[in-house]
């Protein structure tokens, strides 16, 4: 992955060979470089630090900056993406709810 754009703007991720985040388009090999275009605005750079497959889901453990995330996948887009614990990602949140407490 390459070169993701501050908020508010929309962020290129590149795949493939060099991932230099250069124009592109979908590519039927792990060869051919492909592009993505992605309108989450919440995202957040993120190291692996575990991951735990199960029959389906794999539910893989972050450390944003020193905060604990933890993302539910498939055990077949892990497969994929070719996650491994210390393996750089970036976290995209996309939720049409957000809850907020307060203490009382």
């Amino acid at each position: 992955m390459a070169r993701i754009r501050t908020p508010g703007t929309v962020a290129r991720i590149a795949f493939g060979p060099g991932g230099d985040g250069q124009e592109g388009g979908w590519a039927p090999t792990a060869k051919e470089e492909t592009a993505m275009l992605v309108s989450t605005r919440n995202r957040i750079p993120a190291r692996v630090v575990g991951i735990t497959r199960g029959e389906a889901t794999a539910n893989v453990e972050l450390d944003a900056a020193g905060v604990r995330l933890v993302a539910a996948i498939t055990v077949e887009a892990a497969d994929e993406l070719g996650l491994r614990e210390g393996s750089e990602v970036v976290a995209m949140v996309k939720a049409s709810d957000m809850m907020l407490g307060v203490e009382h």
